[in-house]
């Protein structure tokens, strides 16, 4: 979300832009799934990579699929 200005922004905010341009998020952090979940935030999509099994570099590279 670095090429929208969402670079550093609060992780409700990144959700919910996420859910407006009906996207799925994927994440290395945790915290989404409690924003999610318990929070109740609307998502359309949660992928939680876990640290260490795939590299944020790789993640970043990877061209999105829209």
């Amino acid at each position: 979300m670095v090429d929208e200005g969402m670079d550093g922004r609060d992780d409700v905010d990144l959700l919910r832009h996420a859910h407006r341009q009906r996207r799925v998020t994927l994440t290395h952090d945790g915290d989404f799934g409690m924003l999610a979940y318990r929070g109740g935030e609307p998502f359309r999509g949660l992928i939680h990579l876990k640290p260490g099994h795939i590299s944020s570099i790789f993640v970043l590279e990877t061209p999105a699929i829209v």
